[in-house]
């Protein structure tokens, strides 16, 4: 049986998408940049779909939407295959922080 769901575990994951988010997509930008192996792979549409899930459960959990739950799960699941993903790469400083973001916000949307 799952435990209630409490404000201050909605904040974290809200929060915790935000700043996954911006990582995602910094991370990006810097793939498409450095180009290489960093572009083959599954690794920029991980990204993309990390970036944009969390982008779109902050905003439904924010806003208090019935679809929060369903959006929770589907976030920690993007966040989980993108970490999976970005540690592929654990040499390059910017992949690692990456992967490290995507396990956090994986852990506090679950």
């Amino acid at each position: 049986m799952h435990e209630p769901v409490t404000e201050s575990h909605l904040r974290q994951c809200t929060q915790t998408c935000n700043y996954c988010h911006a990582v995602c997509e910094q991370t990006l930008h810097y793939c498409l940049h450095k180009g290489g192996r960093l572009l083959q792979g599954d690794c920029v549409q991980a990204l993309i779909d990390c970036s944009q899930i969390c982008q779109l459960t902050q905003d439904l959990t924010l806003r208090q939407s019935p679809l929060q739950e369903h959006t929770r799960g589907l976030c920690a699941e993007a966040c989980h295959l993108c970490a999976q993903t970005c540690q592929q790469f654990q040499e390059d400083a910017q992949m690692h922080a990456c992967a490290n973001m995507c396990q956090q916000c994986a852990t506090a949307c679950q």
